[in-house]
This record gives structure tokens, sequence and C-alpha cells, in this order.
């Protein structure tokens, strides 16, 4: 179950880039027209990869849960598809932007 702090910070998000609300815990069930949100408990990064095409914003979730979980939030945020990373510690916001410079930010709440 998400936290009520993981909700909220997920929440605010995809409700200023959506117009929309993360209401409950979803696995790797919750999409809209820009968003997709992943755990990588769950997912692999085959298949975030493979969403690339489809959204400009990605969720992950569960970034520190485990050794394959962190370097696989390390290889998605240095792959190129990706112009934009800002990681929360366990939970991370790719961003797709084109004509943007890669950009990678770190905050810790």
């Amino acid at each position: 179950m998400l936290s009520a702090r993981k909700q909220k910070i997920i929440n605010r998000a995809i409700n200023y880039l959506n117009n929309a609300d993360f209401v409950n815990e979803h696995e790797n069930a919750f999409s809209s027209k820009k968003t997709t949100y992943f755990s990588l408990k769950k997912a692999t990064l085959e298949s975030i990869q493979k969403e690339k095409n489809n959204f400009t914003f990605f969720i992950v979730d569960d970034l520190k849960c485990n050794k394959n979980a962190q370097n696989g939030w390390e290889k998605l945020k240095n792959s190129d598809s990706f112009t934009v990373s800002i990681d929360f510690y366990n939970i991370g916001f790719l961003f797709i932007k084109k004509g943007q410079v890669k950009e990678g930010f770190c905050i810790r709440i």
C-alpha cells in the first residue's frame, strides 16, 4: 500500500500535468493520456522503455526496494530516452521533453 505522503506527491503531479487523480494504489495499472505508473518491484526496464513512445511523464515507484531496482533506476535516468529525471528517494519521475537538455534532480523529502 502506498504511504499517504507518496500518494500526495503522485496526486499533485498527476493533477498538475493531467487533470486527473491517482486515488488508490495501482500496481502498474495507472495511465492517462500523458502519464504512466510503474513499480520497479513488478515492472521490467524493457517494459518501461517500450512505453516511451506512448507517454511523456513516467512515475517510477520502489526505486530503493532492492539492488536491482536501484540499478534499474540509474539505467532509466541515464538513458537517452528520458530528458528530465526527478528522484524523490523511493519514487522517481521521468519526463520526455523534446528540445530540452538532459537534467537530473535529486530531492530528499
